[in-house]
């Protein structure tokens, strides 16, 4: 009853969210698109650098059932560079050190690495995806209560970021 009141009081903008992550949740969705090997589920966000989506694998691999992050950059972003040279020297320097960092970076506190691949002037960084809430839903949420987190709290996130 609770929540049938609150959904008929809502704004229409609260109802298409709920509706928005209704939908998210359905795993067996047909996918949004395809990009090289993946199946594209959601667009999980975007940044000063390119958008970020929730993938599955298409076919054939151990990673196949596992849901993962694909980071998407455009090619022509300025942090590439000005020229064409510029751009193909940091491409190149991205991929040598993000396949270093597949072999050598395992920890379980860090997002693990999987693959860098170039398709249609984009750059793609395949990753292990961490299902939950961003840390800044959780500072909005409580600011929305008047609340905050607690010194223990934050001291634990710290940690874990650390």
């Amino acid at each position: 009853k609770n929540m049938i009141h609150y959904i008929n009081h809502s704004t229409e903008d609260v109802r298409n969210k709920i509706l928005c992550r209704i939908h998210n949740t359905n795993h067996n969705r047909a996918p949004m698109f395809y990009m090289g090997p993946y199946a594209v589920l959601e667009h999980l966000g975007s940044g000063a650098f390119g958008s970020v989506y929730k993938v599955k694998k298409a076919s054939g691999s151990h990673e196949e059932a596992t849901t993962l992050a694909m980071k998407e950059i455009p090619l022509q972003h300025p942090a590439f560079g000005a020229t064409n040279k510029e751009r193909t020297q940091r491409i190149g320097d991205i991929l040598n050190e993000s396949n270093i960092i597949k072999e050598q970076l395992r920890h379980p506190n860090i997002v693990r690495y999987y693959k860098t691949f170039r398709e249609q002037h984009k750059l793609y960084i395949v990753m292990q995806h961490i299902d939950g809430a961003p840390l800044s839903e959780h500072f909005s949420s409580l600011r929305e209560k008047g609340l905050s987190f607690s010194e223990e709290r934050i001291w634990k996130i710290f940690v874990q970021m650390v």
